[in-house]
């Protein structure tokens, strides 16, 4: 299957669609109606989205866009606060984590960055992401050379770094 850009506009006739699946759809760009409000579940695995506007999901909880072409931007998240469990796995595209990327995230709980090729992440990436709890950067390039990089995170229960470059001042 092979559509390169979706509008989901072909759901508006479904006004209490929960859950999306679109998969190995070969899909760069989305485009999400209004009346896709009640979506709480997408996922959108294996394709080749760079970026997406979620503005129109307002109930939106769980976020999957692992292995596609997505690349970290500031604000991307921006219209995100509802979403508490995020998948941005195997985007090997995404080698830093810039400044803001996940402001407005403030309930987000989980947050899977693993296997992303990451060498860098900015000292404030992870400014709004209060709320978070699981955090997972393994199987990246990182050295953390910064050491206020986890200062934000005041919830976090578990942190995965495994495989990564890290060295023995890094923390």
């Amino acid at each position: 299957l092979k559509l390169e850009h979706l509008d989901c506009n072909w759901f508006s006739e479904i006004a209490n669609l929960e859950s999306l699946t679109i998969e190995d759809a070969n899909t760069n760009t989305i485009k999400f109606g209004d009346n896709m409000s009640n979506l709480r579940y997408l996922s959108l695995k294996r394709n080749r989205i760079r970026s997406i506007d979620l503005t129109s999901l307002s109930k939106l909880e769980f976020l999957d866009i692992s292995d596609n072409l997505f690349e970290s931007k500031p604000n991307i998240f921006y219209n995100s606060s509802f979403i508490k469990k995020l998948n941005l796995s195997h985007n090997e595209s995404m080698n830093r984590l810039v400044k803001n990327m996940f402001r407005g995230l403030n309930n987000l709980i989980e947050l899977d960055i693993s296997f992303c090729k990451l060498v860098e992440i900015d000292s404030n990436a992870f400014f709004d992401l209060s709320q978070l709890e699981i955090l997972n950067l393994a199987f990246n390039n990182l050295k953390l050379n910064n050491s206020d990089v986890f200062s934000h995170l005041k919830r976090l229960k578990k942190l995965d770094l495994y495989y990564n470059k890290l060295e023995h001042n890094s923390l």
